[in-house]
């Protein structure tokens, strides 16, 4: 888990050598960065019509040169509709880092969507980018 560590090295000495110690060597463990991607099905919907949130939470492999899914994490969806916060749905990710959450709208308008995951002792917490939802 990410924090500082203080360490020593110490001999406790014998009929040769007389004690010591050296240190104190601070190490400090970084939380690793994520990513947070949050796509739509359909970014124009008509009211009622349903369209697909498809969140993924991952991080960056320097040795592969690869994303790695990050799964068994908590991710909440929400959007903001006239300056006010409303949270959709909080899911775990899957094996491939997802969740999804399928919405229908009852009146026109502009939303704003976000996937956000809060973080936990390993990984640092991350907010996508929005996501711009015009139901006409």
């Amino acid at each position: 888990s990410a924090g500082k560590r203080t360490y020593y090295a110490t001999f406790a000495g014998d009929n040769q050598h007389a004690k010591s110690q050296v240190g104190p060597v601070t190490v400090t463990v970084r939380k690793v960065q994520t990513t947070a991607t949050l796509t739509v099905s359909k970014t124009s919907p008509a009211v009622n019509q349903q369209v697909t949130f498809t969140a993924k939470l991952y991080r960056w492999n320097p040795t592969t040169n690869s994303d790695v899914p990050l799964a068994g994490k908590p991710v909440t969806i929400w959007h903001t509709y006239k300056g006010v916060r409303y949270n959709d749905v909080l899911k775990t990710t899957d094996a491939y880092g997802k969740i999804t959450f399928v919405q229908k709208f009852g009146s026109v308008g502009v939303r704003y969507y976000y996937a956000t995951f809060a973080g936990d002792t390993s990984y640092a917490e991350k907010t996508s980018s929005a996501l711009t939802i015009t139901v006409h």
